[in-house]
């Protein structure tokens, strides 16, 4: 009677199935070859307890291992591509729902190493467990192990893990093991839990087509994929760059927050033995020798400032106080600071100049970015304000950050040249405020 009460839904959804899936079913060898595999390692994993067990330890021990990783690259970018290269390898291999179940159990690999954060003892003692555990549970339910199965291949070895008589046959044996091990699990999983469960809720007829259809091959449009990989990869790993641009707005994928809160703010006259207030005294003076326009902007490139407005404008840049604020948005385990010296210039803003058409002057007063290289990855730009007096007039605007300063006496406002949209106002009525 349930079968009856059901049949409606089922009829429908395997008629949306069946149209997604309106194309020639062909496996390809690797999908033979895996295949093969899964029959030997099945004979393995037939007990549900022993397979639910696995679901748990093998995760365990790959979370160990990124955890290893991350330590030796300072991040997680380089387990997020190895992951990406992992599952586009299995394209072709996988059926539809074990490659699903694949991409969700690296997502939580993944997720899980970062969150984390295992130290190098913690991570190789996760490796170990998980290792330790698996095997525990098929002496707990009287399953062999694979790995078992291939470690006697000689007839010679007396170790039931590795065949010492044969070394490089068991090693390749081993690394295909350990490859294709979350997509084995998976596969165990709907195999030995799923397709029993889903036999008792929605009946035998409607689970054995549920499952001939998670054994199905990807379509063969999604297996081009893997045709395709060499300009894939490169592009995917340029876009994580673009996300991933510093230490505390990694894997920002909804539009706008890579954006937000990137703006460095500090004060280089209020740092007590780092005050830098006669450095900036110094070249406010010679500035003001120089008698600047009170019709268009001034500026003065580092490089050509006389040798002790040089020194003072040096000793700004390398400030600690300065460095400070940006390790806390560009992390020192993760990321290199240099300072681009030929940038460095002293300026004095001029006035809007409205009137003309064409000025230079006039886009410092409209929305803008200062560069057009936000799309270079792993990498930012940062272009750095500095207030020599205390200037109301004019006020710097981030709309993104929902940041507006002044910049004044010192004060340090520093911006990504290439991504951060910002403009300037100025108000006339404040210009003998400072």
């Amino acid at each position: 009677m349930s079968s009856v009460g059901i049949a409606p839904g089922l009829l429908f959804l395997d008629k949306i199935i069946s149209n997604w899936m309106n194309y020639e079913i062909v496996k390809s060898p690797a999908m033979n070859e895996y295949m093969a595999i899964n029959d030997k390692f099945g004979q393995f994993h037939q007990n549900p307890t022993n397979v639910l067990i696995h679901l748990v330890t093998t995760p365990m021990g790959f979370i160990g291992l990124f955890g290893l990783l991350r330590q030796f690259t300072h991040g997680s970018t380089t387990s997020l591509v190895i992951c990406m290269i992992y599952m586009l390898s299995l394209v072709r291999t996988l059926p539809v729902g074990v490659f699903i179940g694949t991409w969700v159990a690296c997502l939580v690999i993944g997720t899980s190493a970062k969150a984390f954060q295992l130290g190098v003892k913690s991570s190789i003692a996760m490796i170990v467990l998980g290792y330790i555990l698996q095997d525990l549970a098929h002496l707990a339910t009287s399953e062999a192990t694979y790995q078992a199965s291939y470690s006697n291949m000689s007839g010679k070895s007396t170790s039931t893990q590795i065949d010492t008589n044969n070394l490089h046959g068991w090693f390749q044996l081993f690394l295909e093991h350990c490859f294709y091990l979350i997509p084995l699990c998976i596969h165990s999983w709907i195999n030995i839990v799923i397709s029993p469960l889903l036999s008792a809720t929605v009946g035998s007829a409607a689970a054995a087509s549920i499952m001939q259809y998670l054994m199905y091959p990807l379509p063969p449009q999604l297996q081009q994929i893997y045709t395709f990989a060499y300009i894939l990869t490169p592009l995917f790993c340029i876009s994580l760059g673009s996300y991933c641009i510093d230490s505390r707005n990694g894997f920002c994928f909804f539009p706008g927050t890579p954006y937000f809160g990137r703006i460095v703010q500090c004060n280089i006259i209020t740092g007590g033995s780092n005050c830098r207030k006669n450095d900036l005294k110094a070249i406010r003076d010679w500035t003001l020798k120089q008698m600047p326009s009170h019709e268009t902007s001034s500026h003065w490139w580092f490089h050509a400032l006389p040798s002790l407005e040089y020194k003072a404008f040096d000793r700004i840049a390398h400030s600690d106080v300065i460095s400070g604020a940006f390790r806390k948005i560009f992390d020192e385990r993760h990321y290199a600071l240099d300072i681009v010296e030929g940038m460095n210039e002293v300026y004095v803003s001029g006035p809007p100049r409205s009137g003309e058409k064409l000025n230079s002057d006039h886009v410092f007063y409209s929305r803008h970015v200062d560069g057009p290289l936000g799309f270079i990855p792993y990498v930012s730009v940062y272009r750095c304000i500095i207030g020599m007096d205390k200037n109301m007039m004019i006020t710097t605007h981030f709309p993104l950050g929902g940041v507006a300063n002044n910049a004044t006496n010192g004060d340090v406002l520093g911006f990504d040249f290439n991504r951060e949209i910002h403009y300037i106002s100025m108000d006339p009525s404040k210009r003998y405020l400072g």
